[in-house]
């Protein structure tokens, strides 16, 4: 059982490293847009319909195409079983295998409006591919540094906070010495204790930041 303790803790320990390393790791915008454009369910979906409208095109294209057709066919001659023909007329079978190519001169308009329609259809499906890659993009872009404000607002309040504290120091020191008032001090207070619940607030949408980016 002791074990067992210790080997969960161990895990516990290795996931909160992993986890912190992650989240002290610098984020690169390159890498967020390759991340993003990857796994996009919607990008996936356009990237099948092209691959579908490639295949609308080559069964266009095969019906200008020659058709090849193979034929087999086995026939049996038998004497029935007749001692007396087994000699003259014995048994006998062949084979024949018959190989057919044939090239449709003309199909009509069908087939090239057909042609010309799936072709269509891929330009269409791959420009709503640019499009969602462009809007994709322009989002992740506008997220990610919507996310390094955030991180440059943590930074600003953590030296918000060590300015405050020094001032509440600074005034509680006058105040041992009767130089101030108590109220200096209360205000001292009041500022630092407002400042850390601002660099809360600023630290949850960081996070909130990462995890939309993640």
């Amino acid at each position: 059982m002791k074990n067992n303790r210790i080997v969960c803790l161990g895990l516990v320990v290795i996931a909160f490293l992993r986890s912190a390393a992650a989240s002290a790791a610098p984020y690169d915008l390159a890498a967020c847009v390759e991340r993003g454009l990857s796994a996009n369910p919607s990008i996936a979906s356009r990237k099948i319909a092209i691959a579908e409208s490639e295949k609308d095109i080559s069964k266009a294209v095969s019906s200008f195409l020659p058709s090849v057709s193979v034929s087999h066919q086995l026939s049996n001659l038998s004497n029935n079983g007749s001692l007396a023909n087994s000699v003259e007329f014995p048994d006998q079978s062949s084979t024949t295998t018959k190989l057919q190519l044939s090239q449709p001169l003309f199909t009509g308009f069908a087939g090239l409006t057909n042609l010309e329609k799936a072709k269509y259809v891929r330009e269409y499906r791959q420009a709503e591919l640019r499009e969602a890659r462009l809007a994709l993009t322009k989002g992740i872009q506008r997220q990610f540094f919507e996310y390094l404000r955030l991180v440059d607002d943590v930074e600003t309040a953590k030296e918000t906070i060590v300015g405050l504290e020094k001032q509440l120091a600074s005034a509680n020191a006058f105040y041992e010495q009767r130089m101030a008032p108590q109220l200096q001090v209360l205000q001292a207070e009041v500022r630092l204790s407002s400042a850390r619940q601002d660099l809360v607030q600023v630290q949850t949408q960081a996070d909130n930041g990462r995890r939309r980016l993640n």
